[in-house]
């Protein structure tokens, strides 16, 4: 338990309506990295990206790299697009994420609709919230590197396999 050493009041509190962001190119930087395991116990790469221009300037999109599943085709949707990301960012290996921070990029943003689910305590079927992902990334002198294009060196990890990323040398 915290004591707060002040008494909080909700309508002190102004609203501020959570606003998705338009579909779109934006400027932005990854500015924490971190490995964890999902929720099944895979390992997976947390990178949050904030954003540098417009009037989202401060906000931060959090993508989720499934770089350690047990599945090869979602392992590597996660390389690729770790791959896109140095790309981007103009380098060709990779031993520490802290070397992908504070580098500008350009992002694209989609918005991924809400999923309904069933709420745990009423057991009603909700509408699930929609949010925004991440769907490309670029240099900020504008070369492309799509989430959904292919990689072109023809290689695909192996899920048993030390991923490329992680390997010494």
């Amino acid at each position: 338990m915290a004591k707060l050493g002040y008494t909080f009041k909700t309508e002190e509190v102004e609203d501020s309506p959570f606003e998705l962001m338009p579909i779109g190119e934006y400027t932005a930087m990854i500015t924490e990295s971190e490995l964890r395991q999902s929720r099944k116990g895979f390992e997976m790469l947390v990178l949050t990206f904030e954003l540098q221009d417009d009037k989202f300037t401060g906000r931060k999109i959090i993508s989720y790299l499934n770089v350690g599943h047990e599945t090869e085709s979602v392992q590597n949707m996660a390389m690729q697009d770790l791959k896109r990301i140095c790309a981007a960012l103009g380098m060709d290996k990779l031993d520490d994420t802290d070397d992908l921070h504070h580098k500008r990029m350009k992002i694209k943003v989609d918005v991924q609709k809400g999923k309904p689910y069933t709420d745990k305590e009423t057991g009603e079927v909700r509408e699930g919230y929609d949010n925004n992902t991440i769907k490309g990334y670029f240099s900020v002198n504008g070369s492309t590197s799509n989430a959904s294009a292919a990689s072109g060196d023809g290689s695909e990890p192996s899920a048993k396999k030390v991923p490329a990323w992680k390997q010494k040398g």
